[in-house]
């Protein structure tokens, strides 16, 4: 991503995250996979589990949406003005 550029990361660790990232959801798929067999998705501790994922999923969406998208338009002059009354939307 381009905001990696501008924090002043060295090249080498910006390469070490991006194959991180590139490695790290083949994994995950992999895993999904390999623990099907197993998995019984109606036992106390799998709906446990799938609970906190999923409210974790939600914060992070509410996250980006919140601080990365509404910042950048309450940066803007003309929002300024109407700022105040997007809060309550």
């Amino acid at each position: 991503e381009v905001k990696l550029l501008h924090a002043n990361f060295k090249r080498l660790s910006i390469t070490i995250m991006g194959l991180f990232l590139a490695l790290t959801t083949p994994m995950g798929i992999g895993i999904g996979i390999g623990i099907t067999n197993v998995y019984d998705e109606n036992s106390p501790t799998a709906l446990i589990v799938e609970g906190i994922f999923n409210a974790a999923s939600a914060e992070i969406l509410i996250y980006v949406a919140r601080i990365d998208l509404l910042a950048a338009d309450f940066k803007n002059p003309r929002m300024k003005k109407t700022g105040s009354l997007l809060i309550f939307f």
